[in-house]
């Protein structure tokens, strides 16, 4: 990786000034893991460091020591205390929740009370949250993943999934509820219409076999005299 070829500003700009022999695709790459490309040009490139990219980042398996390694390697010059300060917040930040599947669940976990507390009385968090398991759990409705995840950082609550990905019977890597017949170690439902599976809802009748009618015999009306 290039080295002194990025100026880190207060603000968490990240300029890269790409010199006529040199190639920076490696410390592009690099940067586009934990941070936003916000001004490409054929001269340089300009990116911005936020909260949610290194929330993406920490998502993606990348460490706060890897991106403060990346940055102080790269840098003409020691970065701004400030800029390393905003990092760890927001690394940490993401630390306080944790999204998982357990048993069928959807659950929210939290190593600190007071943040899973706050989720619980934040007018827009707390209607996800069905049920408290325990003291440090609660019980998310399974049908909102993956919104939650952009919900809760819209909100400023980032969540870290944990052990969600490679599960059978999974829509986004959450192991969904099976339907009535399905096994519940494996999250199988059997497909609506076949075997095992219990329809909900009214039935629909089929169609009605046409019975010809037999022809009424004409009838004769008898005068007396």
């Amino acid at each position: 990786m290039l080295q002194g070829a990025l100026t880190v500003q207060h603000d968490g700009t990240l300029t890269i000034q790409q010199p006529p022999a040199e190639d920076t695709a490696a410390l592009e790459a690099a940067l586009a893991c934990f941070a936003d490309l916000v001004c490409p040009t054929a001269n340089q490139r300009v990116y911005r460091l936020t909260a949610a990219s290194i929330w993406r980042a920490r998502r993606a398996g990348l460490a706060l020591e890897e991106m403060l390694q990346t940055l102080a390697t790269s840098s003409a010059v020691e970065l701004p205390p400030t800029v390393c300060a905003e990092i760890t917040r927001w690394s940490h930040q993401i630390d306080r929740l944790s999204l998982e599947a357990d048993h069928g669940r959807l659950v929210l976990r939290s190593t600190h009370p007071l943040a899973l507390t706050a989720v619980q009385r934040h007018r827009t968090l707390g209607t996800f949250i069905t049920r408290q398991l325990d003291a440090v759990t609660v019980a998310l409705r399974p049908d909102t993943y993956p919104e939650v995840v952009q919900t809760f950082d819209a909100c400023g609550y980032p969540v870290l999934p944990h052990a969600w990905r490679g599960c059978a019977g999974c829509r986004g890597g959450v192991r969904r509820p099976p339907r009535p017949g399905g096994d519940a170690r494996t999250g199988y439902s059997p497909p609506p219409g076949s075997a095992g599976c219990i329809r909900s809802g009214p039935l629909r009748r089929g169609p009605r076999h046409h019975t010809p009618r037999r022809p009424a015999w004409p009838t004769r009306s008898w005068k007396t005299g």
